[in-house]
């Protein structure tokens, strides 16, 4: 202790000079004062206690031990205190050592005591320095047992563990409880909103039991269709409905058509109709398919309203058959090419104007159409900037080497996703030149070859003769038209010079189609017959033979094979 100090370190009282004094019972009951060996470091009074004390040198050597059970006192000096402390707490010992001869300061550590000492006892060891003259000469160890203490910390270190285990159980416990009760409001959420845009969704969906055929669910779309209200429709089968599209798949149908993707399709019904309470109705498309939720299969079925998709359909069908009617019947060379320049299709004007048969036509590049590349180049680039490209003069070229000028109108041709598949190119020879088209000839060239271009309609439908003669007028054919096989015979008896086939309608109930060829023969021998059949039991080569006529075909006919007839017939006459 230094003289300085202002209280014990180790008992907390205040020091006594500078002498360090420990008070140990001896036997017989009195009291001893024992005096450290190194007098110069310490004296004093010991008192036997619960304490080991050791007085050590620097390097631990020891000089001085207040136990004297067993002889151990008298034979410690001179030994090492790193004898008495268990192997992994050498350094501790020897660390507290140096830091209190180098600085005077106290220390402590923890250590396990080793024979002689209980084994495996633990001891708090606190160490200070002994003075002379303000220099360390010694160092004083005070090791008391804390092996109690000790044990009682582990107990409640293990409680401790013990108790933080369960607490993080059942923090992991409440905190899935949190998710389930989260994903639970957000699955609800979720379904609620999903079953409100299915009940205002377009399509009437449906989801029965495929045992007892009652409806499980409905949306709004269905119950609207059907008429009745949700809570009535569910008390019902569908045995109760006189419904005129499935709900379920009928006997014998597959219920999956194909397997793609991992998952069934539905068995689609394109044909199905929905009748109104009101007695209309209107076209509807229905998907049936199965599905099964744990243990238990429903008929999932989705019914879409398809008028609007009919109309386009038609709408469509009709656009494409009026394109094509004027794409063929148009008197003006025309045809669609690739953005490689191959030549996708061309119409009779283009292959008759070029000396090409159809084949050979399909088979070209479009640029060997065209005397100069650059006006390729010159239309491509017009069509790019501006969409198309309006009578351009071009020198064209035939499959024989002629060459000719005509005027180009060229637009770029999309598909229905506005992709650019590549340009419709007209072409309109310049007559300046006198130039005819391939495959024509002049009645300047031929005099006395009598011209029979035109063509004789019969039939007692007006609406027939319409159409038909705007479709042959649009070809370029000259039309005349009659209600009746009478009067048919006399516009042929003042026109038959100009007339060079008849289409016969038959259904005339005052002369029949043999009589009518029959009076038409009787005034040009050679006239060509297409007859027009209402039935399609009525075409055939052996009638065709009888009645002596070119073609036998069956209403109604499509504008170009139409076209085609009355074309083939006049090269008959032609021919004759």
């Amino acid at each position: 202790m230094d003289e300085k100090s202002k209280g014990s370190w180790v008992s907390g009282l205040p020091a006594r000079g500078n002498e360090a004094r420990f008070e140990s019972q001896v036997p017989g009951g009195g009291e001893q004062s024992v005096t450290s060996p190194a007098k110069e470091e310490s004296t004093g009074t010991e008192r036997y206690s619960a304490d080991i004390v050791f007085i050590v040198k620097q390097d631990g050597t020891i000089l001085y031990l207040n136990r004297t059970i067993s002889g151990l006192a008298e034979g410690a000096p001179g030994t090492s205190v790193l004898g008495y402390t268990a192997q992994e707490q050498h350094d501790s010992v020897v660390k507290s050592l140096e830091h209190v001869f180098a600085t005077g300061e106290p220390q402590g550590y923890e250590c396990q005591g080793v024979e002689p000492f209980a084994e495996g006892a633990w001891y708090q060891c606190r160490v200070a320095a002994n003075k002379r003259e303000g220099k360390v000469v010694s160092a004083t160890i005070i090791a008391r047992d804390v092996s109690s203490w000790k044990g009682a910390q582990a107990g409640l270190q293990r409680e401790r563990d013990r108790l933080k285990s369960e607490y993080e159980t059942v923090s992991g416990e409440l905190d899935q409880l949190r998710q389930e009760l989260s994903q639970n409001e957000s699955g609800q959420e979720e379904l609620d909103r999903f079953r409100a845009i299915m009940g205002q969704a377009g399509e009437a969906i449906f989801i029965t039991d495929p045992d007892t055929g009652r409806f499980i669910d409905a949306n709004e779309t269905a119950c609207r269709w059907l008429g009745f209200r949700k809570d009535k429709l569910l008390t019902l089968g569908i045995s109760d409905l006189d419904l005129e599209f499935p709900l379920e798949s009928p006997n014998g149908v597959p219920e999956h058509v194909t397997n793609t993707r991992g998952s069934h399709r539905p068995k689609v019904f394109s044909e199905g109709s929905h009748r109104r309470r009101n007695g209309t109705s209107f076209p509807v498309e229905v998907a049936i398919n199965r599905r099964s939720f744990g243990d238990k299969t429903y008929v999932l079925v989705v019914a879409r309203d398809i008028k609007e998709r009919r109309r386009t359909q038609q709408a469509l069908r009709e656009s494409e058959d009026k394109f094509r009617s004027l794409f063929e019947l148009s008197r003006d060379a025309i045809y669609l090419s690739e953005r490689d320049g191959s030549v996708a299709d061309a119409n009779d004007a283009a292959v008759d104007l070029f000396g090409y048969t159809r084949a050979e036509f399909l088979e070209l590049e479009a640029r060997r159409l065209y005397v100069r590349p650059d006006d390729i180049r010159t239309f491509q680039r017009g069509v790019d900037e501006s969409g198309s490209v309006r009578d351009m003069s071009v020198e064209f070229r035939t499959k024989s080497g002629r060459h000719f000028h005509g005027l180009l109108t060229a637009t770029l041709r999309h598909d229905g996703d506005a992709n650019i598949l590549g340009y419709q190119c007209i072409i309109r020879p310049l007559s300046d030149e006198g130039w005819e088209p391939h495959g024509e000839s002049s009645e300047a060239d031929d005099p006395g070859k009598e011209s029979k271009t035109g063509v004789l309609v019969v039939d007692n439908d007006k609406r027939v003769l319409v159409e038909v003669r705007e479709v042959l007028e649009r070809a370029g054919i000259t039309v005349l038209t009659a209600r009746t096989s009478t009067a048919a015979i006399e516009v042929y008896k003042s026109e038959s010079a100009g007339v060079g086939a008849v289409l016969l309608g038959e259904g005339d109930k005052e002369m029949d189609a043999a009589t009518t060829i029959q009076q038409l023969r009787s005034i040009d021998s050679d006239v060509s017959v297409v007859l027009l059949t209402d039935t399609v039991e009525g075409a055939g080569q052996e009638r065709s033979a009888e009645l002596g006529v070119s073609d036998i075909v069956s209403k109604p006919i499509h504008p170009l094979a139409l076209v085609q007839h009355v074309r083939d017939a006049l090269a008959v006459r032609e021919s004759s």
